[in-house]
């Protein structure tokens, strides 16, 4: 189905700026049509009214492919949860992390270091 996924960008004059990519599913926990969010970046000389118009733009296109619930996590280290309360999204839970050993690559996530930024 065409609908599954969505990815919103953001440019300004061909150039990219930002953008949103957008999961659609049937949830079984909550028996509706959800939209999930994962992924939501906007370039830092952007933000402000760019990112409310990238958020507005990317709950039209969830609501267009049927999702009746936006879910995202509102990372406290990028401080993006700002924008979230601000548009009224409900704060519905925490996040919860584990680093697990590494991979066959040797790489571990970075998280950690960008909490203290």
């Amino acid at each position: 189905q065409a609908d599954l996924l969505k990815v919103v960008c953001a440019r300004s004059d061909g150039v990219l700026k930002g953008g949103a990519i957008i999961v659609i599913m049937p949830d079984m926990l909550y028996a509706c049509i959800t939209a999930s969010l994962p992924v939501f970046f906007l370039d830092p000389h952007y933000r402000g009214m760019d990112g409310i118009k990238l958020l507005k733009r990317t709950e039209e296109e969830a609501q267009r492919a049927g999702a009746q619930l936006l879910m995202t996590h509102g990372g406290i280290h990028t401080r993006v949860y700002r924008l979230f309360e601000g548009l009224n999204y409900d704060d519905f839970g925490r996040y919860f992390v584990k680093v697990l050993p590494s991979g066959p690559n040797g790489l571990r996530p970075v998280y950690k270091e960008r909490l203290c930024q």
